[in-house]
């Protein structure tokens, strides 16, 4: 059975991904899914939801939560970064400013985009280096905002093996 790591697993995302793989279950083989956040009230909450869900869906996995990164990633099969670096407040101050000087606030791309970089990619480095020395035959899948320049980041600074996904 695979285990799947979720960093950001706190986030309002994480049941619509658990649903996904609970519908995937049979061509996926999950044995476990582990929540990995910093903010551990939110994650209870997320985990909660997202065993709901798989009890209304027969999923066939276990969920867990965990404030460790190494325990999250530990000989996963895939982890899915879905970090954001600063929360809500950051990006919220970000988009501020852009509007002021009359520029889109975007986190994609523009000055949020880079503002957004700048906060994340030593976090996401540092998460993927924890990758390589626990789960170094791990799929990596990048959520994280800005997936282009985060996702290259990786590719270029690290061994893990990453794929980037911009769902926005």
């Amino acid at each position: 059975m695979r285990k799947i790591a979720i960093i950001g697993g706190g986030g309002v995302r994480t049941p619509l991904l658990l649903h996904g793989l609970a519908q995937a279950q049979q061509f996926l083989e999950t044995g476990e899914v582990v929540l990995f956040d910093i903010d551990k009230n939110r994650t209870d909450v997320i985990a909660r939801l997202g065993r709901e869900v798989l009890r209304r869906l027969n999923g066939g996995f276990q969920i867990r939560t965990t404030a460790n990164l190494e325990d999250a990633v530990h000989a996963a099969d895939f982890v899915v970064n879905s970090l954001r670096a600063g929360g809500m407040a950051g990006r919220a101050r970000d988009e501020h400013i852009a509007i002021e000087h009359g520029l889109a606030g975007q986190e994609t791309t523009g000055p949020c985009g880079a503002a957004m970089a700048l906060r994340t990619i030593p976090i996401a480095l540092e998460y993927a280096r924890t990758v390589e020395r626990v789960a170094p035959a791990a799929w990596f899948i990048n959520f994280t905002n800005p997936a282009g320049l985060i996702t290259q980041a990786l590719l270029s600074r690290t061994a893990v093996r990453v794929v980037g996904i911009c769902d926005t």
